[in-house]
């Protein structure tokens, strides 16, 4: 019997794609900045280059919310959901 390998988990480049572009359209440009600014190096370099479909590890991802948590989270504490909103409306658009 083989022994199953757990897979680390992942998010598509989209979530971190989409995430920036709510903190830019509703925040503006220096606060998208700023998120990028709040991020290890290689992380930003990674946010910023990840592809859509791209499969990224979580932790990426939970840097990129943890940023944008202390960035926008005192006076936008409900951006979670409407980034999440942001990106559903913004993917119909697309399609």
């Amino acid at each position: 019997m083989t022994a199953a390998v757990a897979a680390a988990p992942q998010a598509k480049g989209s979530t971190l794609r989409s995430t920036l572009r709510y903190v830019e359209a509703e925040h503006g440009p220096a606060a998208a900045a700023g998120v990028l600014d709040r991020l290890a190096a290689d992380d930003r370099r990674r946010v910023e280059s990840a592809a859509p479909t791209e499969e990224v590890p979580v932790e990426l991802l939970r840097a990129l919310w943890t940023a944008v948590e202390t960035s926008i989270g005192r006076r936008d504490p409900g951006w979670p959901e409407k980034s999440g909103a942001y990106s559903i409306q913004s993917m119909g658009v697309e399609l």
